[in-house]
């Protein structure tokens, strides 16, 4: 099926057997954006579990890394244990770049290639 019957069909209500669609979630490790049953992906998902949902509340009120840990650990166990989905793979990805040659290369946490528009070939390394 293309991707957007596809879509329409996840995100419509319909509740097919199986599909197959990937996410992401972003610098922040809180998996409600995906799996809080109001939100989009959650209600695509069909999980309604009210320990997963005081557990997302939890995370979500703590700042401190420290104090979030042991909450979202609590809730991947209980994802491990419910198993709402089950998740076919997780993307790896490897960037390798010469230092002897590429400038205006600033790596975090978003990778090490998030300012590809801004790095250049010093003269005379090209």
């Amino acid at each position: 099926m293309e991707f957007s019957p596809l879509a329409a069909t996840v995100f419509g209500g319909e509740r097919p057997d199986a599909w197959l669609m990937g996410w992401g979630v972003g610098l922040d490790p809180d998996p409600g954006p995906v799996f809080d049953p109001d939100s989009r992906w959650g209600q695509a998902t069909g999980w309604r579990s009210a320990r997963s949902r005081m557990l997302l509340g939890m995370g979500a009120a703590r700042l401190e890394p420290e104090a979030r840990r042991p909450v979202y650990r609590a809730w991947s166990r209980l994802l491990a244990d419910e198993l709402p989905v089950i998740f076919l793979y997780s993307q790896d990805q490897i960037e390798a770049v010469r230092l002897d040659r590429v400038r205006g290369l600033r790596p975090d946490a978003r990778g090490a290639l998030w300012n590809v528009w801004e790095l250049w070939i010093a003269s005379g390394r090209r």
